[in-house]
Order: C-alpha cells, then structure tokens, then sequence
C-alpha cells in the first residue's frame, strides 16, 4: 500500500452505526488528542488492516465468538503509558472475525501482520522473523486449531515523533505443559537468553503458568520480545523476587513500590489474577513488568478510576495521558458493575523514571 491509498477504509464493516464506525469515531479524537495529526492517515490504515474484521458487529452485540483479549470478550484494546517518556497510543486486537476456525482466523493475522508492517515500512523485519513465528505457532498445531483464543493478537503503537511499531502476540498457554515450557525456551534462545531464563524458570511457582509471547518491531530493524505469564494467588513478594533474579534490585524496588502503592494494605496478601513478563532486547538480561488485572481489583470503573489517580498522585507522574484515554474511550455515563473501561494497570520496567501502562477497552454500548 502507498502513501496515496492511506486512509480510512470508504465503507466500514457492518452499518455506520456498528463497532467499527463507534470505535473509529474515538480513534479520530484519540489521534487528535496525542499529537498525531500528521500521523492520522497511517494510524487509521493500520487499525483498519488490524481491527476491522474483528469489530464487524453492531452496538451493543458481540462478536460471534467473545474473545480472549478482555474478560468482556471485547476484541480490542487500547493502551498508553503514564510517566516519564512521551506518551504512546497503543491498540490491540484480536484479528479476524471471532467464532471463525483457528486456520481461518491463523491466516486472518497473518495477512494484518503482512499489512501492517509493508505499511510502517518493517517488512524485512518482519520476514526475518516469520520462522520464528511459524516454530512457535504451526498453522497445522492440532493445539492451535483446537483452542478458541486463536494463535495471534496484532497490536501497534504510535508517538509524536518516533517510528510506529508493530507488535505480534503470541498464543502461549496452549499444548502440553512440557510443549509450552520448550516454546518459552525457544524464544529466549533466539536472543540468546536461554541460560538466563533457564535461571529464572527454575524458581517459578506452580500457579505461574505460561501465558504468551511477543515480538515488537518498527521500520529501525531493533526487535524486542516478552514472554507473559498468568498468575493468581501469589503474593507482591513473590513476583519482586523474580525480578530481582531477572533483572535486579533496582528493577524489583520498582514493582514493589508499583504494587505497594496500588494494593495498598492488601499488597501483604495474596494478589487476584495478574501478568508478570520479562522483556528481551539488545541490552544485556532481562526487564520484569507486573500486571493487574482490573476486573479482579475493582467493584466499577469508578472505583478504578479513584485507585489509579491516588497511585499517579502519590508517584508525582502525570495522569494527563491516562485521563485522556478514559474521557474518549468511556461511556457516555458510568455503568453499573465490574469495569467496562479499565482493562489491566501495569509497570513500566523499560522507562528510565517512574512509569506506568494502562490497558482501557472502547465502550461499545448502545446509547443511553
């Protein structure tokens, strides 16, 4: 695709009045709102060649088949960070039409990766990559076809100033658990991290189980990977305690203070669902980031809402980014029950300073 035929797609999936169009009209006044004016005709061809498939289903419905991205079964997601570096707006999606089969779906992300990284111009990026993606997700795995999550997310990211990226999930809680075990081992090695980790896995408690994988990319050639872990009932110390063997104390004080500042009393106590990653890149060793599921946490979204303020509040970084996505991204009034906006909260490991990432899904609803 050239720069000529940028843009929005002509006819959005479905009517005007469908996901689509609901979450395209929000995008408009997300770009506007994180300086990306001069971006605007990329950032929309990327979202349509992740997202439009995904979305193609009316207000207020679902998609034939929830998907695993959010508890909701939303199939997108946004995100952006809070802190010390310049503010990205992030989205995620489960691409193609859920309910469809692994294969079709499989092909599906394949074709808005292909998309998306001829677009940010990392095409050869992303070849040199695809044996890597085909040894970690087969399109013939019977593990794959058989599990209703899919083998891909697709996600991108955009900031004034830098070069967007391209960012590929991949499904890693499906197979045996000596399959997923060898997956993760795999993909360490292809930064050559495999003694490292090997270190690090050693100590992993049972109820820390593999969860995904995923490899970041832009037009610069750097690629970047994280391997994603689901846990439930450990506590803050468990978790800072692997980050001091991945990555050390400085890195573990900082997810300490995170958790302590969010959970408050109850960081003492075993935590609800969560996702602890480690990061891989040029540098030497490892980065660890937590996150906590919001859904778990939090009775409503007002309630998230007052959590995370105090935590921005009481680590003096400014929330400006964080209130920019929930304004655009929330209902026209808040709903009753457990968060519709707030997706998961996360440290920022990667960031020099304090730094935080806040995962939001779009309000989908019918109006009021």
């Amino acid at each position: 695709m050239t720069a000529a035929t940028l843009g929005r797609r002509q006819e959005a999936p479905g009517a005007a009045s469908g996901a689509f169009a609901r979450v395209v009209t929000q995008l408009d006044a997300l770009v506007a709102a994180f300086g990306l004016g001069a971006q605007a005709p990329l950032v929309h061809a990327v979202f349509d060649a992740i997202c439009g498939r995904t979305l193609d289903f009316p207000l207020g419905g679902r998609p034939p088949a929830p998907s695993r991205l959010n508890e909701d079964g939303t199939p997108v997601q946004f995100a952006t960070g809070v802190g010390s570096h310049t503010p990205a707006l992030r989205f995620v999606a489960d691409p193609g039409a859920c309910g469809a089969g692994a294969g079709m779906r499989g092909s599906a992300a394949r074709a808005a990766m292909r998309a998306t990284a001829g677009l940010i111009g990392a095409k050869a990026g992303l070849a040199a990559l695809s044996p890597l993606l085909l040894e970690l997700a087969p399109g013939d795995a019977p593990a794959l076809r058989g599990d209703p999550a899919g083998p891909f997310w697709i996600g991108a990211a955009f900031a004034p100033g830098a070069a967007p990226r391209l960012r590929v999930y991949v499904n890693g809680a499906c197979g045996s658990p000596a399959a997923r075990c060898a997956r993760l081992r795999r993909f360490a090695a292809h930064f050559d991290r495999s003694e490292a980790w090997d270190e690090l896995a050693a100590q992993f408690p049972s109820n820390l189980e593999p969860l995904g994988l995923a490899l970041t990319l832009g037009a610069g050639g750097e690629v970047r990977g994280a391997i994603y872990l689901r846990a439930f009932g450990l506590r803050l110390s468990d978790y800072a305690a692997l980050a001091n063997i991945a990555a050390g104390p400085s890195n573990a004080e900082r997810m300490r203070a995170f958790g302590t500042a969010l959970l408050g009393a109850d960081a003492a106590h075993p935590t609800p669902s969560a996702v602890l990653s480690f990061g891989f890149g040029p540098e030497p060793g490892l980065s660890a980031e937590l996150e906590f599921c919001a859904h778990c946490l939090y009775a409503d979204d007002t309630t998230a809402q007052a959590a995370l303020e105090r935590l921005f509040a009481s680590e003096r970084v400014d929330a400006a980014p964080y209130r920019t996505l929930a304004r655009i991204l929330a209902a026209p009034a808040p709903r009753p029950g457990p968060p519709r906006l707030h997706a998961f909260i996360g440290v920022d490991a990667k960031s020099p300073g304090r730094a935080y990432t806040v995962y939001m899904k779009p309000d989908l609803s019918l109006p009021i």
